[in-house]
């Protein structure tokens, strides 16, 4: 369970740096950006490291990971155990 909600806390704050570093954009460039590699590639947000950059959903200024979801509405770590089927064993997410 440790592991899950230390997975769980990265994924966050990497998801609060690409929002941070969307905010900055639009106030510099007053516009969105138009996809997370611009954003990463002008230097306004760290490349995420424990997400692959391809599986990271971007709507309009808001990243979005497979697993976790967004920032604001994370999936729980209960909801991933029973995902995973077997609620008897530790899980590492």
């Amino acid at each position: 369970m440790k592991i899950g909600q230390y997975r769980r806390l990265h994924a966050r704050a990497e998801l609060e740096q690409l929002a941070a570093g969307h905010l900055l954009y639009q106030l510099d460039r007053r516009e969105s950006a138009p996809d997370l590699q611009t954003l990463i590639e002008s230097g306004y947000a760290p490349a995420p490291r424990h997400t692959p950059t391809e599986t990271l959903a971007w709507d309009d200024g808001v990243a979005a990971s497979p697993v976790w979801g967004t920032a604001a509405r994370m999936v729980p770590l209960l909801v991933l155990i029973s995902r995973s089927g077997n609620t008897s064993a530790p899980v590492c997410i």
